[in-house]
């Protein structure tokens, strides 16, 4: 305990050959705090290597340490370590229950190791575990994302088998993944199963369903489903709409999301989700000015900002060679509650450079260095090209050893 708390681990092995001879071994409390302690000081690797010196030397680790490092590699995603777990759990004779059993699918699945998944699935079943609908619905979800559609449908329709009822999650998930594989007619069609009998619709699924048909361009679909649920007394949400100005912004549909931006406000408040997604497709419509009132319009509604709509701003100001405005926004940015990331500097610094303003570049180039931000290839390639282009050769070849030095 001493150990990890201290977080040196340099004599674990020998402490605990020591005591296998001397005919003892840890408490499951002190096996359970020295995995909490390397877990609380993001050491994984130390509390993993600290359960197999104790298998080693054929101590039995305490159930709740298995559950807390699994629970841990879970976040930084570890499929490997956490599956090696597993199994150590199931050779001591630990119930592992369905809730395990799913967490560990989720992770595989996440991963798109399909193939790992279904064989956790089979052992499962073949322990004689019950499926319940939170399992269904994981798979459902992560098999869909992964791309495996038939297989989402084929746990989809297995669940009412097991006379387990689909719940909204089932239904929703299923739409997504369907919506997704662009098999919209399936879609429609299951939706229109969930909302046969129910008299409370169901606002994801909803959302679901309208980001559906706006990523098939079928926008009068879209806005019947938004009156629809009207008419049944639920009022459509802002990720509702922001769904509909997402996908019109990919269609370059930038006059009918000002439009739809406009008709918004009598259900819901845009959020600062929606002034980005609107200010992105006016700029990328090459209206700025009309993004420049947007901007405005957010801050009169107490809606500040932040990186990712300077930098929407500042690329598409470059891009259109504004560069004064994209300038004046980058130097306000210090005086704001947002400071300029990576993606601000490296968007600025090639559209200066682009324009012949390479002594400007560079000169945001040394701040970047300054701000401690990590400069990677784009930075210097444009660098180099521009000072070449404009015929300052030799500055352009003090980046290539700049390039090297890095």
């Amino acid at each position: 305990m001493v150990m990890a708390r201290s977080k040196k681990f340099d004599y674990l092995e020998q402490i605990l050959e020591e005591m296998s001879l001397a005919g003892f071994g840890p408490s499951n409390n002190t096996c359970i705090e020295s995995v909490v302690s390397c877990v609380k000081c993001q050491k994984l690797r130390e509390a993993f290597d600290f359960i197999q010196s104790m298998r080693k030397f054929k101590f039995c680790p305490a159930f709740s340490a298995y559950s807390t490092l699994i629970g841990a590699f879970l976040v930084v995603h570890e499929p490997d370590l956490v599956i090696t777990l597993f199994h150590q759990m199931q050779e001591l004779g630990y119930e592992v229950n369905v809730h395990l059993f799913t967490t560990v699918i989720r992770l595989f699945a996440k991963e798109g190791r399909v193939d790992a998944a279904v064989s956790l699935l089979d052992e499962m079943k073949s322990n004689a575990f019950d499926a319940d609908i939170v399992l269904y619905n994981v798979c459902i979800d992560c098999f869909g994302k992964a791309d495996k559609v038939d297989m989402a449908w084929k746990f989809f329709h297995e669940m009412k088998v097991h006379g387990l009822l689909p719940d909204d999650v089932t239904y929703t998930s299923m739409i997504g993944v369907l919506c997704k594989a662009n098999r919209l007619d399936e879609a429609v069609e299951l939706f229109e199963q969930m909302e046969l009998n129910k008299k409370v619709p169901c606002a994801y699924a909803y959302n679901t369903m309208i980001m559906g048909y706006g990523s098939a361009g079928k926008f009068k679909e879209a806005y019947n489903l938004l009156e629809r649920q009207k008419l049944k007394g639920s009022i459509p949400s802002v990720i509702a709409y922001n769904c509909i100005l997402t996908c019109l912004g990919k269609k370059g549909m930038a006059d009918e999301g000002l439009r739809i931006f406009e008709e918004m406000k009598k259900d819901a408040n845009p959020n600062l989700s929606t002034y980005n997604i609107l200010i992105d497709m006016l700029c990328k419509a090459g209206k700025l000015e009309s993004a420049l009132k947007i901007q405005d319009a957010m801050k009169e509604a107490s809606l500040f900002p932040n990186v990712l709509t300077m930098n929407i701003m500042i690329d598409r100001l470059c891009k259109a060679q504004k560069l004064d405005e994209a300038c004046s926004i980058f130097e306000g940015m210090g005086h704001n509650v947002c400071t300029p990331n990576a993606f601000t500097f490296c968007s600025l610094i090639d559209g200066l450079g682009r324009r012949n303003r390479v002594d400007d570049a560079y000169r945001l180039y040394e701040q970047m260095l300054d701000s401690d931000w990590v400069l990677d290839a784009i930075v210097y390639t444009s660098l180099i090209q521009n000072f070449v282009k404009s015929g300052r050769t030799d500055d352009g070849h003090k980046g290539r050893v700049a390039i090297v030095v890095e």
